[in-house]
């Protein structure tokens, strides 16, 4: 009896999940094409940013500018039109600061690769400390070995990225996004081939 309960609470637990993914399979199978395209899109777009991670820095400073610049323009806009004296003073003064940021970043893009760099390393030792601190205190689990090595991992990339500052401001945000583009499209074309293999044609 009790051996059938926790067989009824697994598939329960396990039930929600495997419907999330199956729906992923679905959507994937119906857009087939699309949706490898869109993953070697990815993977060719990750490839060029790797391959050339100073221009891909800049455009990431300039993309990211320009969206600060253009949230705070909507968001000025849009307290303007519905002009109330409850909160408007804040709504203008937090547009005004996106809008500064935005084009704080276009007109300063080297010394924004610097400042952004010096964040990454930053978060990436402190992280990286987290993760150490997390398995020695987790160390008679199994599997603790590889939170502390990722966390070794991670402290050490921080502090190699920060140890050439500020040379590494200038390939660092470029070859993390290539990094990243090539997973995510190489996972987009895995879900891909998957649903093919798995799931029929739909009619």
């Amino acid at each position: 009896m009790t051996e059938q309960m926790e067989n009824t609470e697994l598939r329960e637990r396990v039930a929600p999940e495997l419907r999330v993914r199956g729906e992923i399979l679905r959507k994937a199978r119906r857009n087939l094409g699309l949706t490898i395209a869109y993953g070697v899109v990815l993977i060719a777009l990750g490839a060029f940013s790797i391959s050339t991670p100073y221009v891909a820095s800049g455009a990431v400073v300039i993309a990211l500018g320009l969206l600060l610049l253009g949230a705070g323009v909507v968001q000025a806009l849009h307290a303007i039109a519905s002009a109330t004296e409850l909160g408007l003073a804040v709504r203008v003064a937090v547009a005004v600061l996106h809008a500064f940021a935005g084009m704080t970043l276009l007109a300063f893009q080297t010394e924004s690769l610097l400042v952004l760099t010096s964040i990454i390393a930053a978060f990436l030792v402190l992280a990286g400390i987290a993760r150490i601190v997390n398995a020695l205190r987790l160390r008679h689990t199994e599997n603790w070995g590889w939170l502390l090595a990722g966390g070794i991992l991670s402290a050490v990339l921080g502090g190699l990225i920060a140890a050439q500052l500020p040379q590494s401001a200038l390939w660092v945000i470029g070859l993390f996004v290539g990094i990243d583009l090539v997973f995510a499209g190489t996972t987009t074309v895995a879900i891909a081939s998957a649903a093919r293999r798995v799931l029929p044609r739909p009619s």
